[in-house]
């Protein structure tokens, strides 16, 4: 049971990284045709590879299923930490390693000024 839902999450996880990720960007810019950004057509293909995969060696579906299973459980938690606590800050990386700070209610210069004095607290720590 567990190798079908990490098969089903490295098909999807593969047809992702053809589909829409930046490390294939470079192919689908190579040869700009409809296939490449299809993922309803890429996933028949992949669902192939990774069945072969899978009859071949079954443990090599396991990291492709696995990072899937990541990056949704990380979209949902994300998406749970969506309510910030009034006067809390939310820090969470983005897709491509960007840092997204957010308060509920506060400006730029309240965001600022909690974040200079957790600095000079860690700092104060340090020393």
């Amino acid at each position: 049971m567990i190798d079908l839902v990490l098969g089903v999450f490295a098909v999807w996880r593969l047809t992702e990284i053809i589909t829409v990720d930046r490390i294939f960007d470079p192919v689908r810019k190579r040869w700009p045709i409809y296939f490449l950004s299809c993922p309803r057509c890429v996933s028949v293909w992949v669902a192939m590879a990774v069945t072969m995969a899978y009859v071949k060696a079954p443990y090599l579906i396991w990291p492709f299923g696995l990072s899937g299973i990541y990056i949704l459980a990380s979209q949902a938690w994300a998406r749970f930490l969506n309510e910030i606590p009034e006067g809390a800050l939310l820090v969470q990386t983005g897709n491509q390693g960007a840092v997204e700070i957010r308060g509920r209610n506060m400006n730029r210069a309240q965001i600022s000024k909690i974040l200079l004095d957790a600095y000079n607290l860690v700092m104060k720590g340090a020393a």
